[in-house]
């Protein structure tokens, strides 16, 4: 380990540089200031590779660095791919509006017209009202519930199709078209209708829609978790106790929500995709591949989201900073924005190690494209990416740096720290009869729970929900636990905060009479898993899970959100 930590830290201090294009994007002089402080980020905010593309108008800038594995023999270069995250998210738009385009559809269509009435959501006027603009736009209202996406699904027991339908069953956290709530399960919803619009799978109608005549030949899909381990990938790695180590590579595994984050692509795909948005959907060879007048509409604001403190948060505001870069609005599968008075639009994709960020600046033909491939916890990764980000930024744009080779290792706490409520943990007591609380529990569209006796600790239960496990903690009210995630350590490592503090769920074992028979978590919404439910087969049974408003106080909701951002949805 003492070897891989030395080896690490050296090639840190080596930046492995490769040309995509010559192109006139940046001078010379600049090139080597640029360089230098990426070097520098990465080293501080420990980031083994990373790869930075840049275009601007018809001319392309694309360079790699640091380290694709362990090892470290196999470079960083323009050829490597890096899993996008949630950027894949607007190639199911575009593909989504080239098929809705041919059925003469448009983007208010109504997503009862298109998927029919086996296709429902959790009351009548979500079911009657939906459109595939509020899917897009994350305006309906539905519970988030990540927690599912980071346990995983099984494929003998679900389908997308069949995932689809149970959508009907996600509970309301919001009233429809009230706020800004995004939903990856929506995305995967969003898939299914291009495959019922194209007759074909998503992952063959992408390739051959979109991947295919953009010419991004290199990029391809996150199917199997053997994906992220192929030679020309970036493997997926972890900083633990002061040394990079594997991820975990079963996490990669993203079925059925594919279409909300499954792409794996490189700096010299990423900058012909970046010319394409740029060219309001016509591709490098002049094929308008998309409606030229449906397209525009995915960079106007349809969803605010100024009034969400988590992602204000993450947004820079005088005086407290130099400049302001200020939230607008979501529109179809792109954040609007505005930095330094220049329109912005902008995704990014966080992926447990992989973290993504992919800005444009249309009025300038202007885009910016990042990707690295650890640490794989907390904001390291992303507040290196947006630091260099906002450096190359500032040049392109003419104005005067702000951020330098000192504070981006300090950023964004060299200005302002984000606060952080922990959640604090309770007395646990004896479980005097812990067998009773032992089963499977499941419920309609989460991953189920296996509750098992801890024998390493009187006061605790295990639980395992997929390939996400960990502790149920007693507390001094009786049947009231608090979930801990304790393995893989990614996932651990999303309910960490700030505070190096754990963020814990309640879970409530309910009875019937003196017989447990269900748990209820209280993640946004309550969750109820019911005993010796078998959902593989119960997709038409009425749920039982609450509908309300969030059970969270707001800075509970806020502080579970933010830690699901920082490593999912972003």
């Amino acid at each position: 380990m003492a070897f891989i930590s030395r080896a690490c830290r050296l090639l840190f201090l080596i930046v492995y540089i490769v040309s995509f294009t010559d192109g006139l994007v940046i001078e010379p002089a600049f090139n080597d200031e640029l360089n230098q402080f990426v070097a520098k980020t990465m080293k501080c905010q420990h980031i083994p590779g990373l790869t930075l593309s840049i275009v601007k108008g018809d001319e392309t800038w694309s360079r790699g660095y640091g380290i694709k594995d362990l090892a470290g023999e196999r470079k960083v270069d323009n050829s490597t791919l890096f899993g996008i995250g949630s950027v894949s998210k607007s190639f199911t738009m575009v593909l989504v509006g080239i098929l809705l385009k041919e059925k003469s559809m448009t983007w208010t269509t109504k997503v009862s017209d298109i998927l029919g009435p086996e296709y429902e959501f959790i009351d009548e006027i979500r079911t009657k009202e939906t459109t595939v603009r509020d899917l897009l736009s994350h305006r309906t209202g539905l519970a988030r519930l990540d927690i599912g996406l980071l346990a995983g699904y099984k494929e003998d027991q679900i389908s997308r199709k069949t995932f689809s339908k149970k959508l009907k069953h996600l509970p309301e956290a919001f009233p429809f078209r009230d706020r800004f709530l995004y939903n990856n399960h929506l995305y995967t919803l969003l898939g299914h209708i291009a495959e019922v619009l194209g007759n074909d799978s998503w992952e063959n109608l992408l390739k051959s829609r979109v991947f295919d005549p953009l010419g991004m030949t290199s990029t391809r899909l996150m199917l199997e978790p053997e994906d992220v381990l192929q030679s020309d990938n970036a493997l997926p790695l972890i900083y633990k106790d002061g040394v990079f180590k594997n991820g975990t590579s079963k996490l990669y595994h993203l079925f059925p929500t594919e279409p909300a984050g499954a792409i794996l692509s490189n700096g010299e795909d990423m900058a012909k995709y970046m010319r394409f948005n740029l060219n309001n959907g016509k591709t490098d060879s002049g094929v308008q591949l998309i409606d030229e007048k449906m397209f525009p509409q995915a960079f106007i604001t349809t969803t605010p989201t100024s009034d969400q403190s988590f992602l204000n948060g993450a947004f820079l505001t005088e005086p407290d900073f130099p400049v302001s870069d200020t939230p607008m609005g979501y529109g179809y599968a792109w954040f609007t924005s505005s930095y330094r008075g220049n329109e912005r639009i902008w995704h990014s994709g966080g992926l447990l190690s992989y973290i993504t960020y992919l800005w444009l600046y249309p009025e300038l033909k202007i885009g910016i494209f990042a990707s690295a491939n650890g640490p794989g916890y907390g904001s390291f990764a992303g507040n290196a990416e947006k630091s260099i980000l906002y450096y190359v930024s500032d040049y392109l744009l003419n104005k005067s740096a702000w951020i330098n080779e000192t504070t981006t290792c300090e950023f964004p706490t060299f200005w302002r720290d984000i606060p952080t409520n922990s959640t604090p943990g309770e007395v646990a007591v004896d479980l005097p009869s812990p067998s009773e609380y032992v089963g499977s529990y499941g419920t309609f569209y989460l991953p189920a729970i296996e509750v098992t006796v801890n024998p390493d600790d009187d006061k605790s239960l295990r639980f395992q929900m997929n390939r996400c496990g960990g502790l149920l903690h007693s507390t001094p009210d009786k049947d009231r636990f608090l979930m801990e995630v304790t393995s893989p350590y990614e996932l651990m490592m999303v309910f960490i905060d700030k505070n190096n503090a754990t963020s814990f769920v309640n879970a409530t074992f309910q009875r019937s009479g003196n017989t447990v028979n269900a748990i209820e978590f209280q993640y946004e919404v309550k969750v109820l898993y019911e005993k010796g439910l078998d959902v593989t087969n119960t997709s038409d049974i009425v749920p039982t899970t609450s509908t309300a408003t969030p059970i969270f106080g707001e800075s509970h909701f806020r502080l579970i959100s933010f830690c699901l951002i920082n490593l999912l949805m972003w």
